[in-house]
Protein backbone atom coordinates (compact mmCIF):
# COMPACT_ATOMS: atom_id res chain seq x y z
CA UNK A 1 0.00 0.00 0.00
CA UNK A 2 2.75 2.44 0.98
CA UNK A 3 5.28 1.28 -1.61
CA UNK A 4 3.99 3.51 -4.47
CA UNK A 5 4.01 6.52 -2.13
CA UNK A 6 7.53 5.75 -0.95
CA UNK A 7 8.66 5.39 -4.56
CA UNK A 8 7.03 8.72 -5.45
CA UNK A 9 8.80 10.51 -2.60
CA UNK A 10 12.09 8.82 -3.49
CA UNK A 11 11.77 9.87 -7.14
CA UNK A 12 10.80 13.39 -6.10
CA UNK A 13 13.98 13.82 -4.05
CA UNK A 14 16.07 12.18 -6.76
CA UNK A 15 14.81 14.53 -9.47
CA UNK A 16 15.21 17.59 -7.25
CA UNK A 17 18.57 16.77 -5.70
CA UNK A 18 20.16 20.03 -6.91
CA UNK A 19 17.51 22.27 -5.36
CA UNK A 20 17.43 20.36 -2.09
CA UNK A 21 21.21 20.06 -1.70
CA UNK A 22 21.90 23.73 -2.55
CA UNK A 23 19.12 24.87 -0.21
CA UNK A 24 20.48 22.78 2.66
CA UNK A 25 23.98 24.22 2.21
CA UNK A 26 22.65 27.79 2.00
CA UNK A 27 20.56 27.46 5.16
CA UNK A 28 23.30 25.72 7.13
CA UNK A 29 25.85 28.41 6.21
CA UNK A 30 23.26 31.15 6.61
CA UNK A 31 22.60 30.20 10.22
CA UNK A 32 26.07 31.30 11.35
CA UNK A 33 25.38 35.09 11.33
CA UNK A 34 22.36 34.52 13.57
CA UNK A 35 24.45 32.95 16.32
CA UNK A 36 27.49 35.19 15.75
CA UNK A 37 25.79 38.61 15.94
CA UNK A 38 22.87 40.27 17.64
CA UNK A 39 20.00 41.23 15.27
CA UNK A 40 20.78 44.96 15.48
CA UNK A 41 24.55 44.55 15.08
CA UNK A 42 24.06 42.33 12.04
CA UNK A 43 21.60 44.79 10.49
CA UNK A 44 24.03 47.68 10.95
CA UNK A 45 26.90 45.59 9.58
CA UNK A 46 25.02 44.56 6.43
CA UNK A 47 23.58 48.03 5.92
CA UNK A 48 27.00 49.66 6.26
CA UNK A 49 28.22 48.13 2.99
CA UNK A 50 26.41 50.59 0.77
CA UNK A 51 26.97 52.82 -2.23
CA UNK A 52 24.97 54.59 -4.94
CA UNK A 53 24.88 51.66 -7.36
CA UNK A 54 23.89 49.16 -4.68
CA UNK A 55 21.09 51.51 -3.65
CA UNK A 56 19.72 51.39 -7.20
CA UNK A 57 20.27 47.65 -7.64
CA UNK A 58 18.59 46.58 -4.41
CA UNK A 59 15.79 49.13 -4.82
CA UNK A 60 14.88 47.40 -8.09
CA UNK A 61 15.52 43.74 -7.31
CA UNK A 62 13.55 43.86 -4.07
CA UNK A 63 10.32 44.02 -6.12
CA UNK A 64 10.87 40.44 -7.30
CA UNK A 65 9.64 39.37 -3.87
CA UNK A 66 6.14 40.79 -4.30
CA UNK A 67 2.80 39.21 -5.18
CA UNK A 68 2.94 41.12 -8.49
CA UNK A 69 6.08 39.25 -9.51
CA UNK A 70 4.41 36.00 -8.42
CA UNK A 71 1.40 36.85 -10.60
CA UNK A 72 3.68 37.34 -13.60
CA UNK A 73 5.30 33.97 -12.88
CA UNK A 74 1.86 32.33 -12.82
CA UNK A 75 1.21 33.58 -16.36
CA UNK A 76 3.90 31.20 -17.59
CA UNK A 77 1.92 28.30 -16.12
CA UNK A 78 -1.26 28.99 -18.12
CA UNK A 79 -0.41 26.31 -20.68
CA UNK A 80 0.89 23.84 -18.12
CA UNK A 81 -1.04 20.95 -16.57
CA UNK A 82 -3.77 21.99 -14.16
CA UNK A 83 -2.02 20.17 -11.31
CA UNK A 84 1.04 22.39 -11.80
CA UNK A 85 -1.08 25.53 -11.52
CA UNK A 86 -2.88 24.17 -8.44
CA UNK A 87 0.40 23.15 -6.78
CA UNK A 88 1.88 26.61 -7.43
CA UNK A 89 -1.21 28.36 -6.06
CA UNK A 90 -1.33 26.08 -3.02
CA UNK A 91 2.33 26.76 -2.32
CA UNK A 92 1.85 30.52 -2.36
CA UNK A 93 -1.35 30.28 -0.31
CA UNK A 94 0.23 28.03 2.33
CA UNK A 95 3.32 30.22 2.61
CA UNK A 96 1.29 33.43 2.80
CA UNK A 97 -1.03 32.13 5.51
CA UNK A 98 1.78 30.79 7.67
CA UNK A 99 3.80 34.02 7.27
CA UNK A 100 0.81 36.18 8.21
CA UNK A 101 -0.06 34.04 11.24
CA UNK A 102 3.57 34.01 12.40
CA UNK A 103 3.80 37.80 12.04
CA UNK A 104 0.77 38.22 14.29
CA UNK A 105 1.99 35.67 16.85
CA UNK A 106 5.58 36.96 17.10
CA UNK A 107 4.75 40.65 16.77
CA UNK A 108 8.33 41.69 16.00
CA UNK A 109 8.86 45.37 15.18
CA UNK A 110 10.66 46.56 12.07
CA UNK A 111 14.09 48.27 12.25
CA UNK A 112 12.64 51.73 11.56
CA UNK A 113 10.78 51.56 14.88
CA UNK A 114 14.04 51.26 16.82
CA UNK A 115 15.26 54.87 17.28
CA UNK A 116 18.38 53.71 19.13
CA UNK A 117 19.88 52.38 15.87
CA UNK A 118 18.30 54.77 13.38
CA UNK A 119 21.31 57.09 13.27
CA UNK A 120 23.57 54.13 12.44
CA UNK A 121 21.59 53.09 9.37
CA UNK A 122 21.83 54.10 5.73
CA UNK A 123 18.40 54.79 4.24
CA UNK A 124 17.85 54.79 0.49
CA UNK A 125 15.97 57.79 -0.89
CA UNK A 126 12.52 57.03 -2.26
CA UNK A 127 12.03 53.83 -0.30
CA UNK A 128 8.82 53.65 1.72
CA UNK A 129 8.95 51.41 4.77
CA UNK A 130 6.08 49.17 5.82
CA UNK A 131 4.56 49.52 9.27
CA UNK A 132 3.39 45.94 9.82
CA UNK A 133 5.21 43.21 11.73
CA UNK A 134 8.74 42.23 10.71
CA UNK A 135 9.18 38.51 11.40
CA UNK A 136 9.27 36.62 9.09
CA UNK A 137 9.90 38.42 5.80
CA UNK A 138 7.07 38.04 3.30
CA UNK A 139 9.32 39.11 0.41
CA UNK A 140 11.93 36.48 1.31
CA UNK A 141 9.32 33.73 1.59
CA UNK A 142 7.72 34.78 -1.71
CA UNK A 143 10.92 34.88 -3.77
CA UNK A 144 12.09 31.53 -2.39
CA UNK A 145 8.66 30.08 -3.15
CA UNK A 146 8.93 31.36 -6.73
CA UNK A 147 12.46 30.06 -7.20
CA UNK A 148 11.59 26.67 -5.74
CA UNK A 149 8.59 26.34 -8.08
CA UNK A 150 10.73 27.06 -11.14
CA UNK A 151 13.44 24.65 -9.95
CA UNK A 152 10.88 21.96 -9.17
CA UNK A 153 9.39 22.26 -12.65
CA UNK A 154 12.82 22.30 -14.31
CA UNK A 155 14.71 19.58 -12.39
CA UNK A 156 16.82 18.51 -15.39
CA UNK A 157 18.28 21.97 -16.05
CA UNK A 158 21.34 21.16 -14.02
CA UNK A 159 23.22 22.44 -11.00
CA UNK A 160 24.21 25.84 -12.45
CA UNK A 161 20.62 26.72 -13.36
CA UNK A 162 19.38 25.97 -9.84
CA UNK A 163 22.37 27.68 -8.25
CA UNK A 164 21.81 30.93 -10.19
CA UNK A 165 18.12 31.00 -9.28
CA UNK A 166 18.86 30.51 -5.59
CA UNK A 167 21.53 33.23 -5.71
CA UNK A 168 18.88 35.53 -7.19
CA UNK A 169 16.52 34.66 -4.32
CA UNK A 170 19.31 35.36 -1.81
CA UNK A 171 19.93 38.79 -3.36
CA UNK A 172 16.24 39.67 -3.20
CA UNK A 173 16.07 38.58 0.45
CA UNK A 174 19.32 40.44 1.20
CA UNK A 175 17.80 43.60 -0.28
CA UNK A 176 15.22 43.61 2.50
CA UNK A 177 17.99 44.05 5.09
CA UNK A 178 20.00 46.45 2.95
CA UNK A 179 16.93 48.67 2.58
CA UNK A 180 16.23 48.45 6.35
CA UNK A 181 12.89 46.69 5.93
CA UNK A 182 13.92 43.65 7.97
CA UNK A 183 16.47 42.11 10.29
CA UNK A 184 18.58 39.24 8.98
CA UNK A 185 16.66 36.65 11.03
CA UNK A 186 13.44 37.79 9.32
CA UNK A 187 14.70 37.00 5.84
CA UNK A 188 16.46 33.82 6.96
CA UNK A 189 13.37 32.19 8.43
CA UNK A 190 11.18 33.65 5.68
CA UNK A 191 13.40 31.93 3.13
CA UNK A 192 13.20 28.64 5.03
CA UNK A 193 9.41 28.84 5.21
CA UNK A 194 9.11 29.52 1.48
CA UNK A 195 11.49 26.69 0.59
CA UNK A 196 10.21 24.00 2.96
CA UNK A 197 6.51 24.66 2.38
CA UNK A 198 6.87 24.76 -1.41
CA UNK A 199 8.95 21.59 -1.59
CA UNK A 200 6.55 19.84 0.79
CA UNK A 201 3.50 20.97 -1.20
CA UNK A 202 4.92 19.73 -4.51
CA UNK A 203 6.05 16.50 -2.89
CA UNK A 204 2.51 15.86 -1.61
CA UNK A 205 1.05 16.60 -5.04
CA UNK A 206 3.54 14.18 -6.57
CA UNK A 207 2.42 11.46 -4.16
CA UNK A 208 -1.30 12.14 -4.68
CA UNK A 209 -1.29 12.47 -8.47
CA UNK A 210 -1.30 9.40 -10.65
CA UNK A 211 0.73 11.21 -13.30
CA UNK A 212 4.14 12.45 -12.27
CA UNK A 213 5.37 16.02 -12.69
CA UNK A 214 8.53 14.52 -14.09
CA UNK A 215 7.62 12.58 -17.20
Amino acid sequence: MYKPMINSVSNFFKYNKHLISISLIVFILGFYPIIAYSPTDLLIKINSYNNYWLDIFFSIITHLGTIYAYSVLMLFFINRQIKVIIAALFSFFNVSVIVLITKRLIGSSRPIFMPEIEKSLHFVNGITHECDMSFPSGHASTIFTMVCIVCLLKPTKGFLFHFCLIITAILVAYSRVYLCHHFYKDIYFGAILGTVITITTFCLFTCCCKDSFYK
